[in-house]
């Protein structure tokens, strides 16, 4: 993993740097999923919710269920990392969770 010419401090630095921008990535993340659950919640409680963990070609394939009724929506992972700053964002997936719980 380490460049020829690294010294093992150098590395070591370079991991760290990777490491950080990954954690604060994923801290991202987490506020977007609790902003699009708090999305969720506000047009319709009895809906649940499940957000992959990981998204697949930066896709998250999101299922929201009520009842025996099954929807599932995609949401880029970048709309998620931007839902809660950006207003569009936030207004656009609105939109799209409230079209898909009217559709259950």
């Amino acid at each position: 993993m380490r460049a020829i010419r690294d010294n093992p401090t150098t590395a070591a630095k370079r991991i760290a740097a990777w490491w950080k921008r990954k954690v604060e990535s994923m801290d991202e993340m987490e506020e977007g999923k609790q902003k699009f659950l708090e999305v969720v919640k506000g047009t319709d409680a009895a809906v649940q919710v499940v957000i992959p963990v990981t998204p697949s070609n930066s896709m998250f394939l999101i299922s929201l269920t009520r009842g025996p009724n099954r929807k599932f929506i995609t949401v880029s992972e970048d709309d998620i990392i931007d839902l809660p700053n950006e207003t569009g964002i936030l207004a656009k997936v609105t939109k799209t969770v409230k079209d898909a719980i009217a559709a259950l």
